[in-house]
């Protein structure tokens, strides 16, 4: 079965880098990385990572 995750970034004091750190441990693909960006939906992060 396939794991999914979702990371939100919504204020100055977030950041992507750290929440994409913190699931490192799972070994999600990229390509199951989902989530907001500045309150702007991205399909998934493999495409700006």
């Amino acid at each position: 079965m396939a794991e999914y995750a979702y990371v939100r970034v919504s204020t100055k004091e977030q950041n992507i880098d750290r929440q994409l750190a913190a699931l490192e441990p799972y070994n999600i693909p990229k390509k199951n990385i989902y989530g907001f960006i500045n309150l702007m939906f991205t399909e998934s992060f493999h495409k700006t990572c």
